[in-house]
């Protein structure tokens, strides 16, 4: 029986290593800088790859952090971008990338969203639990979730495992779901989804 999981565990190795690999080729020699246009990715070890990101375009932010790099102090930083096409003549890589930040330190993250959202006083807004009739439908997370806003932003953050905090400012929001099933109208209780373009930003309270 040993060879035979042998055999089913080697390619999953190696996809993994694989897929570890190619980030890591992918994201080397990160720089996120100034630009006329907004902010300018550039990274790429084998391949220099070159991205523009308007400010104007990113509709959401999403910072997280995974429980392995919570002791290391580290975050990864993606973006929701409106409109990103690969033509853009200021583009010349084949694949655009939602990543802002890969790595960052909470200072690198403080600064990145200052520039992306210029004028939010984003930690003057206070996160708020839900109700605890909450844990018999989130058993296994429901200490993690939060929710807030003020009259320009909404913040939602849920995840143990990894940690996600998403940011979406009022402006951007193309619409808002309510969802409520049996037993959350059992419980009066709900859910509510903010809707960005598609990417990363998945904000839901």
């Amino acid at each position: 029986a040993l060879p035979y999981a042998l055999g089913g565990l080697i390619p999953l190795l190696i996809g993994m290593l694989t897929l570890v690999w190619r980030r890591l080729i992918g994201m080397f020699n990160f720089t996120l800088a100034e630009s006329p246009r907004g902010l300018r990715v550039t990274r790429g070890l084998t391949n220099l790859t070159s991205q523009s990101v308007p400010i104007d375009r990113i509709q959401g932010v999403k910072v997280g952090q995974s429980l392995l790099w919570k002791p290391l102090g580290w975050y990864r930083v993606d973006v929701d971008i409106l409109g990103y096409t690969q033509d853009d003549s200021d583009n010349n890589e084949s694949n655009a990338s939602s990543v802002l930040l890969p790595v960052a330190t909470l200072d690198e993250v403080e600064l990145a969203i200052g520039r992306v959202l210029p004028g939010f006083n984003l930690a003057a807004i206070e996160l708020l639990p839900p109700p605890k009739r909450a844990r018999w439908l989130r058993w296994f997370d429901f200490w993690t979730l939060r929710y807030g806003w003020d009259d320009r932003t909404l913040i939602t953050e849920q995840g143990w495992l990894s940690h996600v905090r998403d940011i979406v400012p009022h402006a951007k929001t193309q619409s808002v779901r309510i969802e409520q099933g049996p037993l959350q109208r059992l419980l009066r209780l709900g859910d509510v989804h903010v809707h960005t373009p598609r990417g990363p930003v998945t904000a839901v309270a």
